[in-house]
């Protein structure tokens, strides 16, 4: 299923915007998901210039840029060999000229190695004229992660940039949060000069900045609060047990949080490394912490749902309550 996905995403979308009328210069593939659009983009110059697919790809190429945004290796897109054959044979020989064998050389880091699974990474960094990563930090990481691409190269030259991430302030602040800041900073704080940004922020009392973290934690109580109450009556629980709920967690106590998908690369189970360490900061009563978790594994995703068991376990057999 997820490779159908990104046929559809690559392949698919490609064609859609060919359908559309419109024929990009530049095509960003924002991780390896959208990959299989270098194969059709090249496929598109074939057809219009009577060019075989390497001529077509080694040309094509300088329009495509590759943002990778993953720091682990586990946590690319890869398929079996059999089923890139089952779903691009095909593709490969009828509509790009190459081999099946040829097609799964550019999703491996050795190409001639038949049993090497079909990487989506390797595939859009062979298909792109630009690569970065999106940090300075993230950019090193992604170097060593895709040596293996470029055999004999020092890995500080090998060809991965960076552009640090930035955010959408408009909808990344809270409503309170933009409100505070507009009345400190203006409400063009990020679109002109940022010179005066930091004496602008350092106006903001300790006591109204106080202020605006304690309503952002009632907020939040509040809510985790409502969401398990209510799933809890959903799956049946007892009247007492809904009850409970809401009274759970202490808006006045560091609250940590983590709501992400439960895979393994996002590596969820950090927490329970040091399982001594933690409870020494779960029972300090000087400094109490508490900590929301929320997030599953998909269904097929038998190592993320054993992170979830695991944290099961190392709880004391207490049911988590993921929202």
């Amino acid at each position: 299923m997820r490779l159908k996905q990104e046929l559809l995403l690559g392949i698919g979308g490609w064609r859609l915007l060919a359908a559309l009328g419109i024929h990009p210069e530049v095509c960003h593939l924002n991780e390896g998901h959208a990959a299989f659009a270098v194969l059709e983009r090249a496929r598109d110059f074939m057809q219009d210039n009577a060019e075989p697919f390497e001529i077509a790809l080694g040309t094509t190429r300088a329009g495509n840029l590759f943002t990778t945004h993953t720091a682990v290796d586990a946590g690319f897109d890869r398929f079996a060999p059999a089923l890139i054959e089952q779903y691009l044979g095909r593709y490969a020989e009828q509509e790009l000229g190459i081999t099946i064998h040829d097609l799964l050389a550019l999703g491996r880091s050795n190409p001639g190695d038949p049993s090497e699974s079909f990487n989506m990474a390797n595939l859009a960094i062979r298909g792109s004229g630009a690569v970065n990563g999106v940090s300075c930090l993230h950019g090193q990481v992604s170097r060593h992660l895709f040596g293996p691409l470029f055999p004999r190269w020092p890995t500080d030259e090998v060809p991965i940039g960076h552009v640090t991430n930035g955010v959408h302030m408009a909808t990344w602040d809270s409503g309170p949060a933009d409100d505070l800041w507009t009345e400190a900073c203006g409400q063009d704080r990020w679109l002109g000069t940022t010179d005066t940004l930091e004496q602008d922020f350092r106006r903001v009392s300790d006591a109204r900045l106080w202020q605006f973290r304690s309503a952002a934690s009632e907020s939040l109580v509040a809510y985790a609060r409502e969401r398990l109450s209510r799933q809890l009556a959903a799956s049946g629980a007892s009247p007492e047990a809904v009850e409970v709920t809401k009274h759970l967690f202490d808006p006045n106590v560091l609250t940590l949080g983590f709501a992400r998908r439960f895979a393994t690369y996002k590596r969820p189970n950090l927490l329970l490394r040091d399982p001594e360490r933690l409870l020494r900061l779960l029972t300090n009563p000087q400094r109490p912490v508490q900590l929301i978790l929320a997030g599953k594994a998909h269904p097929a995703d038998q190592a993320g749902q054993a992170l979830i068991q695991d944290g099961r376990i190392s709880s004391g057999g207490t049911r988590p309550a993921p929202m």
